[in-house]
């Protein structure tokens, strides 16, 4: 760990355009902001939703699905409206799949995206919404640009 005065020598070898970055990092750490109802209650729902899925995957016990349980996401607010996204992905067969719960404005949304290369070397991708009962669902595939 480094110590007050190592900080200290790293801060004086920043450019002076730099010091607010720094200025608005520390003053975050010192007094973090408090958390909102709104957002633990979005990323509360969203963990509930990962168990939700994991849990499918022992019952169903398909071979090939390897759920990795490994996840991202935040929450924020734009122009008072707010917005999230808490999701994980895993392996589905031959198909890597990133499941999400988005939240837009109080609403859940539901979005899967599954991601496989086809026989004949093409990407094929296929996305899933679902919200309020209804469920939508696209796929299409297209060749891969060579690397």
């Amino acid at each position: 760990m480094p110590s007050r005065e190592e900080l200290k020598t790293l801060v004086d070898q920043l450019r002076e355009d730099q010091l607010v970055h720094v200025e608005m990092m520390l003053r975050h750490q010192v007094n973090p902001p408090k958390p909102r109802p709104e957002f633990e209650a979005m990323r509360r729902r969203s963990q509930e939703y990962q168990q939700k899925v994991l849990r499918r995957f022992r019952e169903t016990q398909r071979p090939g699905t390897i759920g990795t349980g490994g996840g991202s996401g935040g929450f924020g607010e734009h122009e008072g409206t707010r917005f999230g996204r808490q999701g994980f992905h895993y392996w589905d067969d031959k198909a890597l799949v990133y499941q999400s719960m988005q939240y837009l404005d109080g609403r859940e949304i539901e979005v899967m995206e599954r991601l496989s290369i086809s026989e004949a070397g093409g990407l094929c991708c296929a996305i899933e919404l679902a919200s309020g009962g209804k469920t939508v669902r696209h796929s299409d595939e297209f060749p891969l640009a060579a690397t």
